[in-house]
């Protein structure tokens, strides 16, 4: 049986060389890509799709206004008065 020290040599090794094999797929894989969509014609939205404009201008949802949050917690309205005195 191998010892421990070993083992982990052989597994560093068997990770450079996968490392190095999907380096090589990758390149390859982009190559055939690149030529289907010049191929094809093909543009970022034909494979990506379209954005919604909603996605876009969303950003952070559901994290109230810190103004109104305090406005809601003492009970008063913009101008400071409480809510007995609004005209």
């Amino acid at each position: 049986m191998a010892t421990y020290h070993e083992l982990k040599a052989l597994l560093a090794d068997l990770a450079r060389q996968a490392e190095e094999a999907k380096a090589l797929e990758v390149h390859a894989v982009i190559d055939e890509i690149r030529a289907k969509v010049a191929e094809y014609g093909l543009t970022e939205q034909d494979i990506f799709g379209r954005r919604r404009r909603a996605q876009v201008k969303r950003g952070f949802v559901g994290v109230p206004n810190i103004a109104t949050l305090r406005r809601a917690l003492n009970g008063r309205d913009m101008a400071g008065r409480p809510p007995g005195l609004r005209p």
